[in-house]
């Protein structure tokens, strides 16, 4: 590579990887082809500049990680290898596996995908957000580019920075399938009309409509609503499919002025053009039926995931007995209902960067799922022999944990959780390993003075952060001693 190129990465990455070749640069960051020497394997080096630069990519940079550290064990589902800190404190770099293309590039480059293929990616597809739908997971970002691809047609999902939990622990109050969300979300081309029309309590419909403009898209070798602005987007969308009356859908958008804008681009004078039209005349029987399934203006009237995996378009690569599903709700580690600062979501990251290497076993984010698969598989035999992605059951184990609210109030307890980056607890795990960390992450506070404060009733002496950093300390010094 080039001096000006290796110049942007810090040494001790160029230490362990060998850049290959530069696969993309945008305003967030830079990916590379990279070979990591320690693994002897070639892997996806992104480098995020300026991670924290402020409270809402601080937060995606946070979100991205913890969801890909619970969800790597799916077979369609990208995997993170290693989070690396950067030397200048801002930036961070990940490592993926190694992905060959993207849905994007090669839906432009034109008549690659035959009609065998777009069932098969489509059914991967299904099955990574049925995979993240049982865990009461909305990903909100489904797009092409966000769908990558390997020579042998094998489909693994990325992009998980603006992916949200559902769960009743996520959001008290709102129930387990809906939830106040931020208005932007996904690029314009794939945002259901709920969206568009800043209905900020939406559910998992909003995956399922994209994933029916991603169908349409491989189908026509073009984007299916091309929107060059918010009001053009719905437009284009309102004239291409059935639009409920207003009093049908006035208790669904819950606003006069949403009900306002619908009206409004009903009227414009963009040319009606049904689905039927706008689709090509080869679409098939089946896929088309799937579409008008799937874009369908009323959120609660699109086929849930299940149905989608059901549909007689993607049968013939339907394996019921591999499609992993969980059967408790993803609660990640930090409330996603509430914006922490950019020092907080940095120090956690960096705290699970640290602790990651002196013991994985005790820092694992605690997912709790069960995964009720026996084996992974991804087939294709029909198109390609040579396909076979098995994955092994992960192992489950019990530990103690604590997890930190944004309040530095302490939630514990013992939990059945899988390991999925590595089962196996350290051997040489000791009492000294644990003060050690403890004495790096809260230095400024002793088992004494914590124990003296709390019987004295003295809290404004410590703060509420630090007894948690100590109740953290002593449940971990109780657990290796059992």
């Amino acid at each position: 590579m080039p001096s000006s190129t290796t110049n942007q990465v810090d040494a001790q990455v160029l230490n362990r990887f060998e850049l290959k070749k530069r696969l993309g640069k945008g305003s967030y960051g830079v990916v590379w082809k990279a070979f990591d020497r320690k693994k002897n394997e070639t892997v996806a080096l992104k480098k995020i500049f300026d991670a924290f630069r402020n409270q809402t990519d601080a937060q995606r940079t946070f979100r991205e990680v913890c969801f890909l550290n619970y969800l790597r064990q799916h077979p369609n589902i990208i995997k993170l290898h290693t989070v690396i800190k950067a030397s200048n404190n801002q930036d961070l770099y990940l490592t993926f596996e190694f992905m060959e293309a993207d849905l994007h590039n090669i839906i432009r480059k034109g008549c690659i995908l035959k009609s065998a293929h777009k069932q098969f990616i489509m059914y991967q597809l299904f099955n990574a957000v049925l995979f993240l739908h049982s865990g009461q997971i909305i990903h909100r970002d489904l797009k092409p580019s966000n769908v990558l691809i390997d020579s042998d047609c094998n489909v693994k999902i990325c992009d998980f920075g603006l992916a949200r939990s559902l769960s009743p622990a996520s959001a008290v109050g709102k129930g387990d399938t809906c939830l106040q969300l931020t208005e932007y979300v996904a690029t314009r081309w794939y945002r259901a009309p709920e969206i568009l029309l800043g209905h900020h309590q939406y559910t998992k419909a909003a995956d399922i409509w994209s994933l029916g403009c991603i169908l349409a898209e491989m189908l026509m070798g073009k984007a299916l609503f091309p929107g060059v602005s918010t009001t053009n987007q719905l437009e284009r969308i309102v004239s291409a499919i059935p639009v409920p009356e207003k009093h049908e859908i006035k208790h669904i958008l819950k606003s006069d002025f949403r009900l306002n804008i619908l009206e409004q681009a009903k009227e414009s004078k963009m040319a009606k053009k049904s689905l039927r039209e706008i689709l090509p005349i080869s679409t098939d029987a089946f896929a088309f039926d799937l579409i008008t399934r799937l874009i369908v203006f009323r959120f609660d009237q699109r086929l849930t995931i299940e149905d989608c995996i059901a549909h007689g378009y993607v049968k013939k690569f339907r394996k019921p007995a591999h499609e992993v599903v969980l059967s408790k709700a993803i609660i990640p580690p930090v409330d996603d209902n509430v914006m922490l600062s950019v020092t907080d979501y940095r120090s956690l990251l960096y705290e699970m960067i640290y602790t990651k290497k002196l013991n994985p076993a005790l820092v694992q984010l605690p997912s709790q799922e069960e995964v009720t698969e026996k084996k992974l598989e991804s087939n294709m035999t029909d198109l390609n022999n040579n396909i076979n992605n098995q994955q092994e059951q992960p192992k489950v184990m019990r530990r103690e944990w604590v997890r930190h609210s944004a309040l530095g109030t302490r939630i514990g307890g013992t939990r059945s959780y899988t390991n999925f980056s590595n089962p196996k607890v350290a051997p040489n795990m000791t009492s000294s390993h644990v003060w050690d960390w403890y004495k790096i992450r809260h230095r400024h506070v002793t088992v004494e003075n914590y124990k003296a404060s709390v019987k004295s009733n003295e809290s404004s002496t410590i703060s509420a952060n630090y007894k948690v950093g100590v109740a953290v300390f002593i449940r971990l010094l109780d657990t290796l001693r059992n």
